[in-house]
């Protein structure tokens, strides 16, 4: 704004300078007519009787006064060209002065406009802000949700490892048993054929004792009932050691099924507990990578923190430069006013001019 006080105050000594060299111009003007008239009125009246020293100092007195006149005219002269460029000087200012305007004017739409685009990405921002809050907050309860779930799994995992290995050297034992089981019935099958070879040699002893029964007659009769008797005795006995024998063998079937479906339990088992061991690795992996989702979930927070301190910033920033622009469109109305002022200013030295000359 200095400038543009300066640039008025130098108009107004340019002006009045002006002024007062008029006025003094008519004032020396009036005066040498007047003088001039008064010289002429001596002549006419005294030139009859004025000796020729006198005519020569009237005249040279008219020369002193028209070189004062020419001087006179010279400095106005001098003063008018001053004047004139002073004015065209001030002209070219103020066309650059309306550029300068007219530019701001333009950076001042530009400047809203995109004051305005700033506006609306500051509050999408803001609202991206707290909706990342907001999942943050959810991600970190479900994060404390999935950690205790995943603890309570851990836990159930290490139970049902330990219920496994009992329950495999439990079949392991059973598996013992049914050994022991299988050998006992092999002493019962190997007794089964002592017996069914006693029953054998007992019926061919009968078989004897009843042909020598018969040679004898009358007096071998009641030998021969009782060998018939033992005959009896030993196809009871054949027949029941047969019996036993094939029950032996459906036993000893049924304990080699049992035997191998004890095995394949055992690798059933042992299968699962395999699948216990690699699912409670598969947790622990699972809980470190949810740890390290909490620390992001952190960091995430911090982040949305940081954004909402920045758009806070932003905005107060925004605030700011709207103030600066109201105020720089307040100084270009300013501006707009002393740009009247001085082309009114300019009209009146060119009308001095022209009265001038």
């Amino acid at each position: 704004m200095w400038y543009v006080l300066v640039a008025i105050l130098f108009f107004a000594i340019g002006f009045g300078v002006a002024y007062l060299i008029n006025w003094k111009l008519f004032r020396d003007v009036a005066h040498a007519k007047k003088v001039l008239e008064e010289h002429k009125e001596v002549y006419e009246s005294h030139v009859a009787g004025y000796e020729g020293d006198m005519l020569t100092k009237f005249i040279q007195a008219l020369k002193d006064l028209h070189n004062e006149v020419q001087m006179l005219k010279s400095r106005v002269h001098g003063i008018s060209s001053s004047i004139s460029d002073t004015s065209e000087a001030l002209g070219m200012q103020r066309e650059s002065l309306r550029k300068a305007m007219e530019l701001i004017e333009e950076s001042s739409k530009v400047v809203s406009d995109s004051l305005s685009n700033v506006e609306s990405i500051s509050s999408q921002l803001d609202v991206a802000a707290q909706s990342l809050a907001s999942s943050v907050e959810v991600l970190s309860q479900t994060i404390s949700t999935i950690e205790a779930s995943t603890t309570d799994a851990e836990h159930s995992l290490v139970h049902v490892e330990a219920s496994i290995g009992k329950e495999v050297e439990n079949i392991h034992s059973d598996s013992r048993r049914l050994k022991e089981l299988e050998r006992a019935v092999g002493d019962i099958e190997n007794i089964t054929s002592h017996i069914e070879s006693i029953a054998n040699k007992t019926k061919l002893l009968s078989l004897n004792a009843s042909i020598e029964a018969a040679r004898a007659g009358e007096a071998g009769k009641g030998f021969s009932v009782v060998a018939m008797e033992i005959r009896d005795l030993a196809d009871s006995s054949r027949e029941a050691a047969e019996e036993v024998r094939q029950t032996v063998k459906n036993l000893v079937k049924l304990i080699h099924e049992a035997y191998d479906n004890s095995l394949t339990r055992i690798e059933d088992v042992k299968n699962l507990q395999k699948l216990v061991a690699e699912t409670n690795n598969k947790v622990r992996v699972i809980m470190d990578a949810i740890e390290k989702v909490d620390i992001m979930g952190s960091d995430l927070a911090a982040v949305s923190e940081e954004l909402s301190a920045s758009v806070t910033e932003v905005s107060d920033s925004i605030k700011r430069i709207a103030s600066t622009m109201d105020r720089l469109v307040e100084s270009i109305k300013e501006m707009a006013y002393v740009e009247n002022e001085i082309e009114r200013i300019d009209k009146s030295i060119e009308d001095l001019l022209e009265s001038i000359q």
